[in-house]
């Protein structure tokens, strides 16, 4: 009896998606992408703490939050970068970040994450090798690692809250603008900005720096909205709300077609939301001339 040959063709999701990967100009994207930020060094050590303050600023409007990033990092370039910055951070230089508001983040929050980072690097030596020894072979996907290091930035964030004249005995004491920095998978959170982080620092493929040794097959997609209400376009998830629960059926679909790199399709998806390119509705000007234009449902039921 001969069996039936196992097709190597590539299914429609996957066509779809490399044609959208081969579309969008990177270069063009990244000039509107907080991970631009990482690039502007040359010394890894820098780059992970670029990566670290652009990611945590992530979120809401795009053209309100890449100037607060600037200013941040324009702070840190006064004192010879990120890493200089951090570690040279004392009660005397807090006023040099003081006016750095966005949102719900304001001050102390950002001193602390200062003073944070810094015990951080005094402990671990770097950020990379904090995040690498808090991964398990054993682990199912990135989040268990993600847990270890938000649990060890939550406990540092206690130990050291002293130094923006705070007395807490709990993370969840601390202010709540700070403690939105510091999500993590446990509270059911998509942890978007850190997923983001782990992409930037763990993918070798550009825009992506390759700087932490972690697997990739592991990471998990960065929740947004726009990835979020593509993927229901492209049946990747049925969850409506952009939880943990919709990163991991995500997750778990994009690694049905690429095992080895399941979230290579993000940085694409996520611009083309933000570009307007795709207005997660049918438009009979855009629509037909998308590369994810035969999988999407407005294929099947354009009204």
């Amino acid at each position: 009896m001969i069996g039936s040959a196992v097709s190597n063709e590539p299914t429609p999701l996957k066509r779809a998606l490399d044609a959208l990967n081969a579309s969008r100009n990177t270069q063009s994207d990244l000039q509107g992408d907080p991970l631009q930020f990482a690039h502007r060094y040359d010394s890894p050590l820098d780059q992970e703490l670029a990566a670290v303050f652009a990611s945590m600023l992530a979120y809401g409007r795009v053209s309100l939050f890449l100037p607060v990033i600037e200013r941040w990092l324009n702070v840190c370039d006064r004192y010879g970068g990120p890493r200089a910055c951090v570690e040279q951070f004392t009660v005397d230089t807090v006023t040099e970040i003081s006016e750095l508001s966005y949102r719900w983040n304001k001050e102390p929050h950002f001193s602390l994450v200062m003073f944070t980072m810094q015990e951080i690097l005094r402990q671990h030596t770097s950020l990379k090798l904090l995040f690498e020894s808090c991964h398990n072979d054993d682990d199912v996907d990135i989040n268990p690692t993600l847990t270890r290091v938000m649990d060890t930035f939550h406990t540092t964030a206690v130990d050291i809250a002293h130094n923006v004249g705070l007395s807490v005995s709990t993370f969840s004491e601390l202010p709540d603008g700070f403690r939105r920095f510091f999500s993590s998978p446990t509270k059911g959170s998509a942890c978007k900005r850190w997923h983001m982080l782990l992409r930037w620092m763990v993918r070798t493929e550009s825009p992506d720096l390759g700087l932490w040794n972690l697997p990739v097959h592991k990471l998990c997609i960065p929740l947004d909205v726009h990835v979020h209400g593509i993927s229901l376009l492209l049946g990747l998830t049925t969850q409506r709300s952009a939880n943990l629960k919709a990163v991991q059926s995500i997750t778990a679909g994009l690694k049905e077609i690429s095992p080895t790199d399941p979230i290579q399709y993000d940085f694409a998806l996520a611009h083309l939301g933000i570009s307007g390119q795709c207005k997660k509705a049918y438009d009979s000007e855009i629509c037909p001339n998308c590369p994810l234009h035969d999988p999407c449902i407005h294929t099947k039921d354009p009204h």
